[in-house]
């Protein structure tokens, strides 16, 4: 089992960091299509890997014990669940507005709620998500303007890297 998950996660690795590398040197217009690309291109590598014994030195007294086959089994299992959490992470860090709000409110230094609410299409919504990152010492009002305490810095800036990182775009950069 540990043969298997070691395959899967080298071949994830390869696959994420290559998918993220071209899609910096050319984004797709359909960003769920190029990760089942990538991922049907990265198959063949666990076969691939597990047939040079690359992995067998390292390994040797795991491999006595369990059948071949079932080795390949659970290597395209576990490949194929650290894929559908790639896919889930990517898609949930692009769209969490709570997350996209600390990252405008640090390119801008700050706002008021009418300004954060021309990005966003409910008015009750940023009211609420403000006040949650409030509660939660994120940010702070003076004014009627947000400013962001040094945790919702942090995180603003990890979502700022993250979305620089697999090309995602905010809510009103896609509809303008």
């Amino acid at each position: 089992m540990i043969y298997a998950l070691t395959l899967s996660l080298i071949t994830s690795a390869l696959r994420t960091i290559g998918h993220i590398i071209c899609m910096h040197i050319r984004p797709a217009s359909n960003r769920f299509r190029s990760m089942i690309k990538s991922y049907l291109i990265s198959l063949p590598f666990i076969l691939l890997i597990y047939k040079t014994h690359i992995l067998e030195p390292s390994m040797p007294d795991i491999l006595g014990s369990y059948p071949p086959k079932l080795i390949l089994f659970h290597a395209y299992l576990f490949d194929l669940m650290i894929f559908l959490l790639f896919v889930e992470c990517f898609f949930h860090i692009e769209r969490s507005v709570t997350l996209r709000i600390l990252v405008e409110l640090l390119n801008s230094g700050n706002s008021d709620s009418n300004d954060l609410q021309t990005h966003y299409s409910t008015e009750d919504m940023v009211r609420q998500r403000l006040a949650v990152l409030e509660v939660n010492n994120f940010i702070y009002k003076t004014n009627d303007s947000w400013f962001l305490k040094p945790k919702g810095k942090f995180f603003a800036v990890a979502m700022k890297i993250s979305s620089w990182l697999f090309q995602s775009a905010s809510q009103h950069d896609r509809t303008e």
